[in-house]
């Protein structure tokens, strides 16, 4: 799996085309959704909150809980710093 991810990695910052089996498209669909399933930090924060009015805005302590939990979990897609280069002209 990892493979797979950086060869996707590697055609994507040389803007390369990359073509996939039905398999392969339908096991990066699978991961997508457990990526989307992962507990974002502000949902975390919430749920472990332990006053009973939770704040408008999260304290440290709840925010440093949030972030071990999410890191434990893995990395959000969402959260990712995605820097493609621009895309090549054709010619």
């Amino acid at each position: 799996m990892d493979e797979l991810a950086n060869l996707l990695e590697y055609r994507a910052q040389r803007s390369a085309t990359v073509t996939l089996t039905c398999e392969t498209a339908y096991i990066i669909s699978l991961k997508l959704r457990t990526a989307d399933a992962k507990p974002r930090r502000d949902e975390v924060t919430r749920a472990i909150c332990r006053r009973k009015e939770p704040c408008d805005t999260p304290c440290f302590d709840c925010t440093g809980r949030a972030n071990a939990v999410v890191r434990m979990y893995g990395q959000h897609y969402d959260r990712l710093d995605l820097k493609l280069p621009p895309k090549k002209a054709r010619r």
